[in-house]
């Protein structure tokens, strides 16, 4: 499938619709009281990075995310753009929104129960890696999803340009 994701020209712009992809797809995974409630989304992650826990220094940030590296991890490049939070604008909200529920409605729901808690994280995993890369992964779970807001670019905003596609021509680099 090819995501709304795929089709931005910048990796920032990549990470910034995956932050806002997953954040989508928890809701629409898990349904009303699941991921929707408040730190669901963090714990969902946070479990993600337990799975991984004794290979951290196998990734480019090893450290723990909490600002002890002399970074301020809510305003983590890959996270957010500045103090308002996650950049998104209104058409690509309802791409993301679109893409989700086609993977939660159509993939998801469709797949034993059994089998569907393992396929969902792997499949979080898996998407990671290919759009923000499987050595940032790690920092990108640690640090994106800590309930920071998400914002709406206004057009002719410069920030709004996050949104520029990639042409027919062009390949996306997923690094």
């Amino acid at each position: 499938m090819e995501y709304f994701f795929d089709k931005l020209a910048s990796y920032r712009a990549r990470a910034f619709a995956l932050r806002t992809f997953f954040s989508q797809l928890l809701r629409r995974h898990y349904g009303s009281g699941g991921a929707t409630a408040p730190g669901a989304e963090r714990a969902f992650f946070a479990a993600l990075v337990a799975r991984f826990a004794g290979l951290e220094h196998l990734f480019a940030d090893d450290g723990d995310g909490d600002g002890s590296d002399g970074s301020r991890p809510e305003f983590d490049e890959l996270c957010v753009l500045d103090a308002r939070g996650t950049p998104t604008c209104r058409s690509c909200l309802a791409n993301i929104n679109s893409d989700a529920t086609i993977i939660a409605d159509e993939h998801f729901a469709r797949l034993p129960e059994a089998m569907r808690e393992t396929l969902f994280v792997e499949y979080v995993e898996q998407l990671t890696a290919e759009v923000v890369g499987a050595d940032r992964a790690l920092r990108f779970w640690r640090r994106c999803f800590g309930n920071q807001p998400h914002f709406l670019t206004k057009a002719g905003a410069p920030e709004h340009e996050l949104w520029e596609r990639v042409g027919a021509s062009d390949h996306v680099t997923h690094r």
